[in-house]
């Protein structure tokens, strides 16, 4: 471990969820393909998520849709924005 003894390992209160990083990456996409194709990307991410749901369930995609006003670019947005 490079980090031994070197006082910078991970921070646990830092670490997130994979639940975390899966809303992470969907709202990401989500953000730029509506940027870029506006109402066509629009209806790309609504058909990704009800593939989604589809896939997973309608708990797993409401645990997705759940992060939608969270600031992921901003650390500790978590933490005040999300609402399970």
């Amino acid at each position: 471990d490079m980090n031994a003894g070197s006082g910078r390992g991970k921070n646990p209160e830092g670490l997130r969820s994979f639940e975390f990083h899966c809303a992470h990456l969907y709202w990401a996409y989500n953000e730029v393909t509506l940027a870029i194709f506006g109402e066509d990307g629009d209806k790309v991410n609504s058909q990704v998520l009800q593939d989604f749901e589809k896939d997973y369930g309608k708990e797993m995609a409401d645990r997705i849709r759940s992060y939608q006003r969270v600031n992921f670019n901003v650390c500790g947005a978590f933490r005040i924005e999300h609402s399970p």
